[in-house]
């Protein structure tokens, strides 16, 4: 099947400091619902690691493809889709 209404979520950091304290869930939420509201985006994709994938599990999102390294010597590449219809 090809997908051809999607969008990908780049860049949702959170300065370490701030870890632990609400924000990146506040932010990947706003995001998602701002997604939810553009009638031509069906699915969401992103890309992120083995360090932060079990936090987009928890909005639902689905492991598509792993590549060891992907990003980095260590660091695995994670891509992710969340379908919103």
């Amino acid at each position: 099947m090809t997908e051809t209404r999607q969008a990908v979520l780049a860049w949702g950091m959170v300065e370490r400091a701030l870890h632990g304290q609400g924000l990146g869930t506040r932010l990947t939420r706003a995001r998602l619902a701002l997604a939810r509201t553009i009638p031509n985006i069906a699915v969401l994709r992103l890309a992120t690691s083995q360090h932060t994938r079990g936090f987009y599990e928890d909005f639902g999102f689905i492991v598509s493809k792993v590549t060891p390294d992907g990003f980095a010597s260590g660091l695995d590449r994670w891509d992710m889709t969340l379908r919103l219809t």
